[in-house]
């Protein structure tokens, strides 16, 4: 993935996720306001790359791959170029529909609002897992300490519940609980 670094330098950055793209500083509607002319050229060529690795008869002519790209920037503001670099990975390996003999910016815009639908209920599901962590975690007073680590792994790069700290930290509570309970009895 390109990304644009404050000396208008573009670097690689590797995405896996949605959730990996939460932290990244490539805002669209940022780099728009800051140097439009590379964020098109960068939406160009994620578009050109995406065209090549299609096995069409008709692909988009210069024109309409600016015109597309132009739209998904102006239609897409509140995206990261990773949301972009993303959609076009799982895109060219078909997981939005099929592309039969052409492309057109229609298909890629048919394309995206699955993707956008399903980012969404991935983000809505990743904040309800938060959400209930910490709602069990409070209920079970937890001590801050703990409650602190969990909030300093959630930071750095977005929250991942199969983190092997984070798996220990939950083991960790279990246990004090457990021994809370027993001392109760």
């Amino acid at each position: 993935m390109k990304e644009l670094t404050s000396n208008n330098e573009i670097k690689l950055v590797k995405v896996s996720n949605v959730l990996d793209i939460k932290k990244s500083p490539n805002q669209v509607s940022k780099l728009k306001r800051e140097n439009p002319e590379m964020l098109l050229k960068i939406l160009v060529s994620f578009i050109m790359k995406f065209q090549s690795y299609l096995n069409i008869e008709s692909k988009m002519n210069d024109d309409q791959v600016v015109f597309c790209a132009d739209e998904l920037i102006n239609e897409y503001w509140g995206y990261k170029l990773e949301d972009f670099q993303l959609f076009f990975k799982r895109a060219s390996i078909g997981k939005y529909g099929k592309i039969y003999k052409r492309l057109a910016p229609i298909t890629i815009f048919e394309m995206i609002e699955i993707y956008d639908n399903e980012k969404e209920s991935e983000l809505i599901r990743q904040h309800q897992i938060e959400k209930s962590v910490k709602t069990t975690l409070n209920e079970n007073k937890v001590p801050q300490i703990i409650l602190d680590k969990i909030d300093e792994l959630k930071n750095k790069s977005g929250f991942d519940y199969t983190d092997p700290e984070y798996l220990k930290i939950k083991s960790d509570i279990y246990k004090e609980n457990l021994k809370g309970n027993k001392k109760d009895e």
